[in-house]
């Protein structure tokens, strides 16, 4: 992983050096700022190398009046390991330091806390695996893995969207699902499918992947040909789900607020 080739290559291969890496705003030891080593760690992957004529990092930007200050918050987006990322930072003064921001935070997540998670041995997760299988909805077996795998309670929302691709007609839904990891929340989406079952089953699936669960380490496989046409531009998240609700002023939990329910995110709800 890019976790283990950065550490590999700044750290001697000692993955418990993770700490000088975690907090770059105060680390003296190196003449880069953040922007600069968040670049370096994501061009780390050699399994999915990125192509030498696109951007490392995309970045977009909101802004909000606070008094009579006009503040900035940057959403940086990058290829990591083939899969697209979307890192969202703080509100600043100026434009360049809400980029610091999300850069530093990238990199306090990805090397500092994933880092400290390989120095305990638990091969980039955060230790837990699948749980028994007694007592498991046989109905939705990918979902109850991972809520067994994170430990909590599981926010999903799915999104209908009419398909204009004539080789399909009607509409297609797409489930995300929010929870924390390692203290911080993350938002995961999965592909279009033709029911919400199967939308879920799909994310589900697909998060378990990224997280090297068990049992699911094989689920899926990175395509170089697809990283190279996701590189020229990173899809942006489903729309609905970004900023994750957490971000949005509501307390930091490992629950979530309403776990049996499900978000309906469609422009309009599918007729059958």
């Amino acid at each position: 992983s890019p976790v283990r080739n950065y550490l590999h290559t700044n750290s001697g291969g000692d993955a418990s050096e993770a700490g000088d890496i975690a907090s770059p705003a105060t680390n003296s030891r190196s003449s880069k700022g953040p922007i600069s080593k968040l670049q370096e760690f994501v061009q780390s992957s050699k399994a999915h190398p990125l192509p030498s004529s696109c951007a490392v990092l995309q970045w977009s930007h909101e802004n909000r009046m606070a008094g009579s200050s006009l503040q900035f918050r940057a959403t940086t987006s990058f290829l990591l390991d083939g899969v697209p990322h979307h890192v969202l930072g703080g509100w600043w003064p100026s434009k360049k330091q809400s980029q610091r921001d999300a850069a530093e935070r990238a990199l306090a997540f990805f090397i500092g806390m994933c880092g400290q998670e390989l120095a305990k041995g638990k091969d980039g997760n955060n230790g837990c695996k699948v749980r028994s299988q007694n007592g498991k909805h046989e109905e939705a077996p990918e979902e109850a893995d991972l809520e067994a795998f994170v430990g909590q309670q599981l926010q999903w929302s799915c999104r209908w969207e009419a398909q204009t691709d004539q080789a399909y007609d009607g509409a297609l839904c797409k489930a995300t699902v929010e929870f924390t990891y390692l203290g911080i929340p993350h938002v995961f989406a999965g592909k279009a499918c033709t029911s919400k079952a199967a939308a879920r089953a799909d994310t589900a699936r697909r998060v378990l992947w990224y997280l090297h669960a068990s049992g699911y380490e094989n689920a899926f496989e990175v395509e170089q040909e697809q990283v190279k046409a996701l590189a020229q531009a990173i899809p942006e998240p489903v729309p609905g789900t970004w900023p994750p609700l957490e971000a949005l002023g509501s307390p930091v939990s490992t629950t979530a607020s309403a776990g049996d329910q499900e978000l309906d995110l469609s422009p309009s709800s599918p007729t059958s």
